[in-house]
């Protein structure tokens, strides 16, 4: 179970970085300034908050699924902040955005 929900958290960290990359290189000067300084506040919400509800679990065998786990819930959210920058006047979805949401899930047989 830790390693599946590391696993969705790298997914999750690796289509954030290819976004942030993508917005880095459409935005120069001040706006791009902008958004590293909100990228790296985000970054230490993202570690401190993480970090408090994890450690509900300090000392047991369910802290580093329950971090995953909260990593890529709150990555997820972050996409899903940044995508529309992607479209014209800031739509929250249009063709250059999807590409970020989240993979589908095949659905499991019974």
């Amino acid at each position: 179970m830790n390693a599946c929900a590391r696993d969705a958290s790298d997914l999750s960290q690796r289509r954030l970085d290819s976004l942030l990359t993508e917005l880095r290189a459409m935005t120069d000067g001040e706006r791009r300034v902008e958004l590293d300084s909100a990228e790296a506040a985000w970054e230490g919400y993202r570690a401190r908050h993480c970090g408090w509800e994890a450690s509900r679990y300090d000392g047991g065998s369910m802290r580093p699924m329950v971090l995953s786990q909260c990593w890529a819930a709150v990555t997820e959210r972050r996409i899903a902040e940044l995508k529309g920058s992607l479209c014209d006047g800031g739509a929250p979805s249009c063709d250059e955005s999807v590409k970020y949401d989240l993979p589908r899930q095949p659905r499991r047989r019974s």
